[in-house]
């Protein structure tokens, strides 16, 4: 069975709401990750801080919010 075949009826399997929603949080996921490679040349170009320290920044920062999605 061709690859095009396959993804078609993959795609048929579920409904447009499912598909409506999986785009909707793909897109949500690129917000929230997109942002970081800049934020990084921001908190280094703006305040003239060291990459080591904004690694440690992020650390913390994923470390709460690992904790936090516990809450």
């Amino acid at each position: 069975m061709p690859t095009i075949a396959k993804l078609r009826r993959i795609y048929r399997e579920y409904p447009r709401q499912f598909w409506l929603l999986l785009g909707a949080s793909f897109i949500d996921g690129l917000g929230g990750a997109l942002p970081f490679p800049f934020f990084t040349l921001y908190l280094t170009a703006r305040f003239d801080i060291g990459m080591t320290t904004v690694g440690l920044i992020f650390g913390v920062f994923s470390v709460s919010a690992i904790a936090g999605s516990f809450i």
